[in-house]
């Protein structure tokens, strides 16, 4: 399988199943399907010299999760980004900790403009409806995430790739309109949305702890 890494300032070692711990799936070597995503995830131009990766990777052996987009996913992510969200629900925090056993996890790609939507979720601000039925009107890619030393010496670099600043000033522009986009796509689906009985996620949270 080909897929594509992104790294701030190129690898420089051994690959290693860590990022920073507050990544969407914790601790991991984070890949996705295609060179243009990647090159959005280092398109700041105050990063110094991002490098992309394209690697291959034989999957057949590892033991793999593919996330659908629910409240699985949902409640993974913010076990990373917000744990605090969840101290308090042990039932909860048991049951997604049967993730972190796999080599390999799979599921949607939170980039910059639908983090915004779910940080608005995890605030009690949408619904869950209104949440999924934004994360849906738009095209949503899928992130590779290599979590155990198992999966990441299944991992074999074949091409190296810098980025020049004019593509990264074009594709920072672009991460931005996104997060426009999703905006706008959520004040939408918020006016369709507003007579239905959808939960939010504290509601959430106390269901599946009961």
């Amino acid at each position: 399988m080909q897929l594509f890494h992104a790294s701030k300032n190129g690898i420089t070692s051994d690959i290693k199943a860590i990022s920073r711990k507050d990544a969407d799936f914790g601790e991991g070597f984070y890949m996705c399907e295609t060179k243009d995503l990647c090159e959005k995830f280092v398109s700041d131009v105050n990063i110094k010299s991002p490098k992309i990766y394209e690697v291959d990777i034989d999957i057949t052996d590892l033991k793999t999760y593919t996330f659908n987009m629910n409240s699985e996913w949902y409640m993974y992510i913010v076990s990373h980004l917000y744990p605090e969200k969840l101290k308090n629900y042990k039932k909860i925090l048991s049951y997604i900790k049967r993730f972190d056993q796999f080599d390999m996890l799979i599921g949607t790609i939170t980039d910059d403009g639908l983090v915004y939507a779910l940080n608005k979720f995890f605030e009690n601000e949408i619904s869950e409806e209104v949440l999924l039925k934004t994360l849906y009107s738009f095209k949503c890619d899928d992130q590779y995430v290599a979590k155990t030393e198992k999966a990441v010496r299944c991992i074999n670099i074949e091409n190296e790739y810098a980025i020049d600043l004019s593509t990264r000033e074009k594709l920072y522009n672009e991460v931005k309109n996104k997060k426009d986009e999703v905006k706008e796509v959520l004040e939408k689906v918020k006016k369709e949305c507003k007579d239905t009985k959808s939960k939010y996620f504290n509601q959430i949270l106390e269901e599946f702890n009961n």
